[in-house]
């Protein structure tokens, strides 16, 4: 351990893959355009936070696969401005450079 400490505001869910290789969570914040769901390596490929889907919605459902490497969640980002917004299944596959 590097003893780093690293703070992200705003994060209202998270989720860690079980290889302890990435940190996924989402944001709401008083900006629309920081809000949405991003990724982050950790471990020996720490790294820059990813950002996955942005833009004013609501995230939730962050679930990683067995080995860690894809990511899923639900956003209704697409639609969120109408009266009943639909949600949109993501997936994003996760690398790290090691």
């Amino acid at each position: 351990a590097s003893g780093q400490e690293t703070r992200i505001d705003d994060v209202v869910s998270y989720a860690s893959a079980d290889s302890g290789a990435w940190l996924a969570y989402t944001v709401s914040s008083r900006t629309a355009e920081r809000d949405g769901a991003y990724a982050r390596p950790l471990g020996a490929a720490v790294g820059p936070e990813v950002a996955l889907r942005t833009g004013r919605g609501d995230y939730r459902g962050l679930t990683f696969d067995r080995a860690g490497r894809q990511l899923a969640f639900l956003t209704n980002a697409a639609e969120y401005d109408r009266e009943k917004p639909r949600f949109e299944l993501w997936h994003a596959r996760l690398e790290t450079s090691r």
